[in-house]
């Protein structure tokens, strides 16, 4: 009996320390101009490798569904810039069992896309690069997190590039650790690395679009350069992902 006890008592101690942990995420990552990050950021025992140069946290918060987001930007000269979202699942998810094959690792108009494993039912374990156009104009439906991002841009009165190249990571766990999710969104900004900036068009027309990028060789050294980057940071990021699952 008083084993029970006690083992209640530990079980009450884990549950309760996981839920204030993920409670504190706002806290702990709260935006702060002060904090600056270089080579990576640790979020729930997952290490973020992060591009050269200097980050900081802009804004933090939950979805709908109790996601836990961070962004990270990095200013560059001439007040463009590049930023990074972190996604992870917390405590409090709002959803039951597994994660849906991934659509855009199964899409062919892309500029690289690397799929592992992609399979109904399953984890998934895959990146890709892609040409977008951002934008920082939050919506009332918008999650709080995604408000403050779009504040700081406008107050910081940054210039929202016309093109940015994506490169996202996509991890989920597997049975028993079906909520576990972890997506990491690089979006680099080509101006910092001396291109000019685009003529304002759409994802399809744009000069950075995987039908017509071929034709300059500049850029697909670029996203050459990229693909072998993430490639090491792929598996910086499973390595750290898988560790974090087991547990």
């Amino acid at each position: 009996m008083r084993n029970m006890f006690w083992a209640i008592c530990f079980s009450f101690f884990l549950l309760t320390g996981c839920v204030e942990q993920t409670a504190n995420l706002e806290t702990v990552f709260k935006p702060d101009d002060n904090n600056i990050f270089r080579d990576s950021f640790s979020i729930r025992d997952k290490t973020i490798p992060l591009p050269e140069g200097e980050w900081k946290i802009i804004s933090s918060g939950f979805d709908s569904d109790n996601f836990f987001y961070v962004v990270l930007i990095q200013e560059h000269p001439g007040e463009i810039f590049s930023y990074v979202t972190v996604q992870v699942d917390s405590i409090q998810l709002n959803r039951e069992g597994g994660y849906f094959k991934n659509k855009d690792l199964e899409r062919s108009d892309m500029l690289r896309v690397f799929k592992h494993k992609n399979v109904q039912g399953e984890p998934v374990d895959g990146w890709f690069i892609n040409n977008f156009i951002p934008t920082f104009t939050a919506k009332d439906s918008d999650s709080q997190f995604q408000k403050d991002a779009s504040r700081y841009v406008a107050s910081h009165k940054l210039i929202i590039s016309d093109d940015m190249i994506l490169v996202s990571h996509l991890f989920t766990g597997s049975h028993p650790y079906k909520k576990r999710l972890l997506r990491v969104r690089y979006a680099y900004n080509p101006e910092a690395a001396g291109f000019s900036p685009s003529p304002k068009s759409s994802w399809s027309t744009s000069e950075w679009n995987a039908v017509r990028f071929n034709t300059d060789p500049q850029k697909v050294a670029y996203i050459d350069e990229l693909t072998e980057k993430h490639t090491l940071i792929h598996e910086q990021i499973k390595a750290g992902f898988h560790k974090s699952s087991a547990k």
